[in-house]
């Protein structure tokens, strides 16, 4: 970073970074770890055993931004940034395989999915032409593997490692005529944009604000859905978008500050394109989702009042009215472009017959209805030694929009509205300085989330459920302490953990989609020098080696398989910062 004088009026700051960090789980070849085995190798890289990694992250990005104050009325900021990212594959392992069913509850992941299609034709011919089932033997660690391998004699850490190869090299047919293909195990973005910010004074008691912003990006990433060698579930992505928007702000004061307020509008311009290439073979289709069309705009206007009839009591008050247009275009095609779902053999070939038509997975939703209650506290005691927030709030939930398997078909997911709920809770945080240099810091918080038993109970759902992604608990907390050397350097030093309660990551709350609750600690040693340009700092990350997850994918009713991404394991990192 660095801060340079242009004018007297005129400033100008410069920055930048990049990142970079290692793989994490390794893409190991099944037939190579497994000789005897009937998976055929599909590495181009000989008896290499791991190929690629997951979980590896390369970013760069920089920012330049110009302030220009011509007044003591008049201040204009304008900013630009860009930014990159050309990463490996989002890490994922499979936790539990087998047959796929109607119920998750009833999944048994000691079964064998045959990955045939309906003709009987193998999703991955065997070394003997025998097709490759999917089940635990692909499941390299955990309860639920049967995984024949001593992968820790190889070097590897088996709860770290798929045998995904993001190909699908099945045999092509008059149904599947679109074969091979190799997804691609990639994640990058590229995107940059601009923004203002103009203020004015017109006088000390009414203020003009005018921002406005432009963005794009383009980000591609794929997936090996089923992190097996049998070709399951293959995806590449590739989202477009881009936005404008424009906000304008008075801010006012009037009666010596006894009233304070702002009203203002506020738009939004987007446009996006999402393009995919979806090869389910458990569904039994492969085709180009898109470039599905999502324009959409926002408008909106607000105003907010608060009055201060002393210096320790205020009354605040805000209104907005938000109007959201979104339209959302679905395209389909053939992997080679022609028109699926049409009886004409000059297009889909003499061998493919005319599949049905569609279901029709389009059904209108209402909108979410929420109010909410709070009620807080701040306290600053001991001469600002001690600082106590704290807050318990309530909100009566209406129209819950959850995204539901409801279509007659496989795969089709929809939003529906199912039910209402109530949400009550509390949040606490507390900073202390109890000595010269040292600091502590924490925070609590709580959620009860109830449904109301009748009103979801037509979606499927017993009424104990939470919605997903819900820790009832979570609570964090962090030790500093900070020491100036005698030249004027200074060393620190910081402890720093955090915890989360067990969460679904499905409306459902299915075994299968429960992620434990888990402690992840860090600590970090840095040093400044004695002019505070130059910092060098040592971090450790999941600093106990906790194995937990980000998330957890329960598709055993129809791929057959659970999958996880794993947090980091212990990582070290070192950063070098230098500030102008």
């Amino acid at each position: 970073m660095a801060d340079i004088g242009l004018t007297d009026n005129l400033a100008m700051r410069v920055s930048g970074m990049g990142r970079s960090r290692d793989g994490y789980v390794d893409i190991v070849d099944y037939s190579l770890t497994h000789p005897n085995s009937n998976v055929p190798s599909n590495n181009a890289r000989g008896a290499q055993t791991s190929y690629e990694t997951m979980g590896g992250q390369s970013v760069v990005a920089g920012r330049v931004a110009l302030e220009w104050e011509p007044n003591d009325r008049l201040n204009v900021y304008v900013a630009g940034d860009f930014n990159r990212e050309d990463s490996d594959a989002i890490p994922t392992v499979l936790l539990a395989a087998g047959a796929p069913v109607g119920n998750a509850a009833n999944f048994d992941p000691t079964s064998s999915n045959p990955a045939t299609d309906a003709n009987g034709n193998a999703w991955l011919p065997g070394v003997n032409g025998q097709p490759v089932p999917v089940d635990c033997r692909f499941v390299p660690a955990g309860q639920y593997s049967c995984d024949s391998a001593n992968l820790s004699s190889l070097g590897y850490d088996p709860r770290y490692v798929s045998y995904s190869n993001f190909a699908d090299t099945k045999v092509p047919t008059g149904q599947a005529p679109y074969k091979p293909y190799f997804a691609l195990p990639i994640t990058e973005f590229e995107g940059w944009g601009v923004m203002s910010n103009v203020t004015y004074d017109f006088t000390d008691a009414l203020q003009l604000v005018a921002i406005g912003s432009y963005r794009t990006y383009t980000s591609r990433w794929g997936q090996d859905q089923d992190a097996t060698p049998v070709p399951v579930a293959q995806l590449d992505n590739q989202l477009d978008h881009e936005a404008w928007s424009a906000e304008v702000r008075l801010n006012f004061e009037f009666a010596d500050e006894l009233v304070q307020g702002t009203v203002g509008g506020f738009y939004l311009d987007q446009d996006g394109e999402y393009t995919a290439r979806v090869d389910l073979n458990y569904a039994g289709i492969d085709f180009i989702h898109g470039p599905d069309t999502t324009p959409s705009t926002t408008e909106a206007v607000f105003g907010t009042l608060t009055i201060t009839p002393s210096e320790v009591f205020s009354i605040t008050g805000g209104i907005r009215y938000t109007k959201d247009e979104k339209l959302y275009t679905y395209f389909r095609s053939n992997p080679d472009g022609t028109v699926p779902f049409v009886d004409n053999g000059s297009l889909l070939g003499p061998e493919l017959e005319v599949a049905p038509a569609p279901c029709n997975q389009l059904r209108s939703f209402d909108p979410e209805e929420i109010t909410t209650y709070e009620i807080g506290f701040k306290v600053d005691a001991l001469d600002r030694a001690l600082r106590l927030n704290g807050a318990a709030f309530y909100n009566d939930y209406k129209n819950i929009i959850l995204t539901l398997p409801a279509c007659p078909s496989v795969p089709c997911l929809q939003p529906r509205n199912v039910g209402e709920a109530e949400v009550k809770g509390f949040e606490l945080e507390v900073t202390a300085y109890p000595a010269d240099g040292f600091s502590l810091d924490g925070a609590l918080s709580y959620i009860d989330f109830n449904y109301d038993d009748a009103s979801v109970a037509p979606a499927g759902l017993t009424g104990d459920e939470i919605t997903p992604y819900t820790p009832e608990w979570t609570w964090s907390f962090g030790a500093q302490y900070d020491h100036e050397l005698q030249n004027g350097a200074q060393i620190s030093a910081r402890f720093d953990g955090s915890y989360q309660s067990t969460i679904y990551t499905d409306v459902f709350n299915t075994v299968w989609s429960e992620i434990e609750g888990y402690f992840v600690g860090g600590a970090r040693v840095a040093f400044t020098d004695p002019r505070d340009q130059w910092t060098l700092a040592l971090r450790v990350d999941n600093i106990f080696d906790e194995y937990y997850f980000n998330s957890v994918s329960d598709v055993t009713t129809s791929l057959g398989v659970v999958t996880g991404v794993p947090g980091l394991p212990r990582t070290w990192s070192l950063s070098v910062e230098r500030r102008f």
